[in-house]
């Protein structure tokens, strides 16, 4: 995270919240603002999360507010990613409701996991070309050694049994191998959320 804001350039904030945002658990582009639910027989449109942070971030103008999108290639499709294109970049935002939200002091950034599956191409899981291109940086990381991967899950989840933890690791580590030899194409390895879930 510490990494993400230096390489952002943004001097001048005092202070950086991060909101992440599971781009993963929308089906559909209309999902990004209001979700349709039925409560009591009768269809009500709910107010997404995105609507939630950007009216936090309009009211807290001296702090920086970096809109983490999370995981946006694994399998997202580019239609949802598509959702986006309205949001991301701009400082004026119009929801789909008439209201407008100032977003001055919004930066936006997203993942993509295809260089962890050491996949060595762009494969599914990779960005839309018009969603990526909103992107002005690409930063490409090193894939975590599995005794680094281990010290992260024990970090985010000190009360897991060690024994779990190590199982969780050797999992990614064999899916990844069988990728590696063509032997899987379909199954990505667990990301560091869903590990934790496991």
């Amino acid at each position: 995270f510490f990494s993400v804001c230096a390489g952002l350039d943004q001097n001048g904030w005092n202070r950086f919240t991060c909101h992440r945002i599971f781009i993963s658990s929308y089906e559909l582009p209309s999902e990004v603002w209001f979700k349709t639910e039925v409560v009591k027989f009768s269809t009500v449109e709910r107010p997404q999360r995105i609507m939630e942070v950007l009216r936090g971030c309009q009211e807290d103008p001296r702090n920086l507010h970096i809109i983490w999108l999370v995981e946006s290639g694994r399998g997202v499709s580019p239609s949802v990613q598509g959702g986006f294109l309205e949001i991301i970049g701009q400082r004026t935002i119009r929801a789909p409701n008439g209201e407008v939200l100032e977003a001055g002091n919004v930066t936006f950034v997203t993942d993509s996991n295809h260089a962890a599956n050491q996949a060595g191409e762009f494969a599914i899981w990779d960005l839309d070309r018009a969603y990526g291109r909103r992107f002005v940086r690409r930063v490409t990381l090193e894939p975590l050694t599995p005794i680094q991967e281990v010290l992260v899950l024990r970090e985010l989840r000190p009360n897991a049994p060690p024994e779990q933890v190590q199982n969780i690791v050797r999992l990614a580590g064999a899916i990844r191998g069988k990728q590696r030899e063509g032997a899987l194409v379909s199954i990505l390895p667990p990301s560091i959320d869903a590990e934790l879930d496991l």
